[in-house]
């Protein structure tokens, strides 16, 4: 497993349908060292009908929408527009990430953007043609699996799997009901699997990060934690649980207007964020327990060696009182004791000779 902690600025919808805005933020993301920057492509009329209700946090600041559909038409990105934006971040060097919601979308950010990395959002984990699409054609998978159960994130995997050996989406139908047990292990370079919770913002109590236990566990995939509580402390907890990805919303200014902006973090919490993870991913080290270069140096001065406390005379029987376990360290004698312990000398000993 690597060290190396990824951090994606989750920009979103967050720039307001303003490429200026966009451009700000992705500046403010590479200085503050994040690897990816995400934003979202869809089409307000291929995502929602146009009755479609408000979610209960999008109702708060909906740029006085009344619907989702027309606040969607105020958020979305055209494709000259997102373009641009990938062009931005090119320039910039920092790695452009997308989410799309549609297959429309997600075929151009491949046959137009040329991209290798995809984010497929909660809301489309049961998308089989398009997860389909996107395990034939995409080098990485960032798999989010809000508003799902432990079924729902197999049936997607299971998907993924079989797009690596089927040619079409019609081929599983003959495969995908049957108890076969799923090699995992096709994906495994493939797809990161997120543990989401679709609620903006989450409760602590519903974060849930054990699942990402489960996912190591039941799947032996890399895994990322797509963070929706407010603050940045769980995202760094997430960390020990094996996250690689971690993602975040990043707004310009938590009072704006707009369904996540309130929810999101500001640029010194982004700037925060990321300098404790890579902070973080030197301190993870190995899994071997060995000296490091600094204990050696400071070995001879704090560990300890056992000596005799006092002198003892020859034929005398060793005591522990006889012996004293100090600095400085001079050699490994400490499972020496146990073969000493009772014994007769055979010559005098002096205060402070090494046992």
């Amino acid at each position: 497993m690597t060290n190396k902690i990824n951090l994606i600025a989750e920009i979103g919808v967050n720039h307001n349908g303003k490429v200026n805005d966009a451009k700000k933020m992705i500046l403010l993301a590479k200085r503050a060292k994040c690897d990816f920057v995400k934003f979202q492509l869809f089409k307000a009329e291929n995502l929602v009908k146009k009755n479609t209700i408000l979610a209960n946090y999008q109702k708060k600041n909906s740029l006085n929408s009344k619907t989702q559909f027309d606040m969607l038409k105020k958020l979305q990105l055209n494709y000259k527009q997102l373009e641009q934006i990938k062009k931005f971040c090119d320039k910039n060097k920092i790695e452009f990430l997308c989410t799309a919601f549609d297959l429309e979308g997600i075929k151009y950010l491949k046959e137009n953007l040329k991209m290798k990395f995809i984010k497929i959002s909660s809301t489309d984990l049961d998308n089989y043609p398009m997860l389909f699409y996107a395990g034939k054609n995409f080098n990485k998978i960032f798999l989010s699996t809000g508003l799902s159960n432990m079924k729902k994130v197999e049936m997607a995997l299971k998907i993924l799997c079989y797009s690596q050996k089927l040619q079409n989406l019609q081929d599983c139908s003959k495969k995908i009901f049957k108890n076969k047990k799923i090699d995992y292990s096709l994906i495994k370079k493939k797809v990161v699997l997120f543990q989401c919770t679709s609620s903006y913002p989450c409760k602590d109590e519903e974060v849930n990060l054990n699942v990402l236990e489960t996912y190591k566990k039941k799947f032996n995939l890399e895994i990322g934690f797509s963070d929706h509580s407010l603050g940045t402390e769980l995202a760094l907890v997430s960390v020990g649980f094996g996250c690689r990805y971690i993602e975040k919303h990043f707004t310009l200014n938590k009072k704006s207007k707009g369904p996540d902006h309130a929810t999101s973090i500001n640029y010194d919490e982004l700037e925060y964020l990321s300098t404790a993870l890579k902070k973080a991913g030197k301190a993870l080290g190995n899994f071997k327990k060995k000296l490091t270069p600094s204990e050696i140096k400071n070995k001879k001065a704090v560990k300890k060696t056992y000596y005799f406390k006092n002198e003892v005379l020859k034929k005398s029987y060793v005591d522990l009182d006889d012996l004293i376990f100090k600095r400085p360290f001079e050699k490994e004698n400490s499972t020496k004791i146990f073969k000493i312990i009772g014994k007769k000398l055979k010559k005098n000993i002096k205060k402070n000779s090494i046992l």
